[in-house]
């Protein structure tokens, strides 16, 4: 199998795929690929040149997707809500649809409305045997999009917190109509397995998935670490994501571990209000960065000793990334309890309860207070994730063909 540096695909993938299709060998194949919000067009004109995205510290699933199509002699169609402007060529074209502008409930389901159907007008024109949704995506879409046609859901988040089914008349109502939707998915690729259970639940295990395993670009140099003092915080600011209840934890602990700091990188609709908690605080130990391409992410994980990840059950946190950017450095992480990145790192992470300021706090002090038990967890980090990093057979585009080829 030759190996392209992203997907892993047998010499005769467009062969086989036209045969899953019932197509003949020279027919053309046409996959559409609803995208999430990252810019993807910005991606292709890199993979254009044969570069990586540098903006972000992984694989993209973008990229792996361009590789794929390439390979598969097919063609692409990207459909994103961040491309600056539509844009084709003999491989690919782009069609940006904007979501409309909301406020409240009732106009929220108005706009995911509008947005559906004038994403379901573009497929339609492109008429592609294929498509493949992301979880961004309105789930009462799904019957529209896969009218003769093999429907492919991309899960990158949960439908609900890993291990807090719906409980409420509500939240069981949506996930009944999350059932019904269900039914016109023929396959998936998941970033966790906690996503793969939800989907398998959801179409009562018609549907099983196909489980991607988070993909570097290269290796990074393990330092050597024996106690936990520097903490960091890499991804979306955002209530939600836990920031706060971290900022909270780590203010407790600080006298008494004086040489500690704690850092924030990323970028969102809360970051105001962290640099105005931080600047209350005037304390050089915490500091926020903002959003850092991908030198500067592996550039402070490498100063670090300790990843936390506090997502809240507000956000359905389908992998928590993070987890494994931090892991390539040999550094262990702090995860809530509804992050399901601890599927893919095992036991080195701790895990504590979530949206919990006082479990957060204790586990931080555990880590933080005894060697011991913070090398215990630093010791389990490469052995436990090992080269699954760097093993290109389990990238989202390997799992993806697997998905195209399958019968679920």
């Amino acid at each position: 199998m030759p190996q392209n540096g992203r997907v892993i695909l047998p010499e005769n993938s467009h062969l086989v795929i036209r045969k899953s299709l019932n197509l003949g060998s020279k027919d053309e194949v046409r996959i559409s690929f609803v995208t999430g919000p990252g810019d993807v067009f910005g991606t292709y004109q890199q993979w254009k040149e044969g570069r990586d995205d540098k903006r972000v510290p992984i694989i993209t699933y973008s990229a792996m997707f361009y590789d794929l199509i390439a390979s598969a002699k097919a063609h692409g169609q990207l459909i994103s809500v961040a491309n600056t402007k539509d844009y084709h060529d003999k491989e690919f074209r782009f069609d940006k649809v904007i979501r409309p502008k909301f406020s409240g409930r009732f106009s929220f389901y108005i706009s995911q409305h509008k947005y559906a159907q004038n994403v379901i007008e573009k497929i339609n024109l492109f008429d592609p045997q294929i498509v493949l949704v992301s979880t961004d995506f309105p789930a009462n879409g799904w019957l529209a999009l896969s009218q003769s046609r093999k429907l492919i859901l991309t899960a990158h988040n949960t439908f609900w917190p890993m291990g807090q089914p719906p409980s409420t008349l509500p939240g069981m109502l949506e996930q009944y109509l999350l059932s019904r939707h269900s039914r016109h998915i023929d396959s998936a690729v998941c970033t966790s397995s906690e996503c793969k259970r939800q989907i398998s639940t959801l179409t009562n295990g018609r549907v099983e998935g196909y489980v991607q395993f988070p993909q570097l670009l290269k290796k990074y140099r393990k330092e050597k670490r024996q106690r936990a003092r520097n903490l960091i915080y890499i991804g979306r600011i955002e209530r939600n994501k836990g920031i706060f209840l971290l900022l909270n934890s780590f203010r407790a602990l600080m006298e008494k571990y004086p040489d500690s700091t704690l850092t924030f990188v990323g970028s969102g609709r809360a970051e105001e209000e962290l640099q105005n908690r931080i600047d209350e605080i005037n304390d050089t130990r915490v500091r926020f960065t903002g959003r850092l391409d991908a030198k500067g992410v592996h550039n402070e994980l490498s100063n670090c000793d300790l990843l936390v990840c506090p997502t809240m059950t507000k956000f359905n946190e389908g992998l928590a990334v993070v987890g494994i950017e931090a892991a390539a450095h040999g550094i262990p992480s702090v995860l809530s309890s509804i992050v399901p990145a601890s599927d893919l790192l095992g036991s080195a992470c701790k895990i504590f309860k979530a949206d919990s300021s006082t479990d957060l706090t204790s586990t931080l002090e555990e880590l933080m207070g005894n060697e011991n038990a913070y090398m215990e967890l630093y010791n389990r980090v490469l052995p436990q994730v090992g080269e699954n990093m760097y093993d290109r057979t389990l990238s989202w585009g390997t799992q993806l063909y697997k998905a195209i080829i399958s019968g679920d």
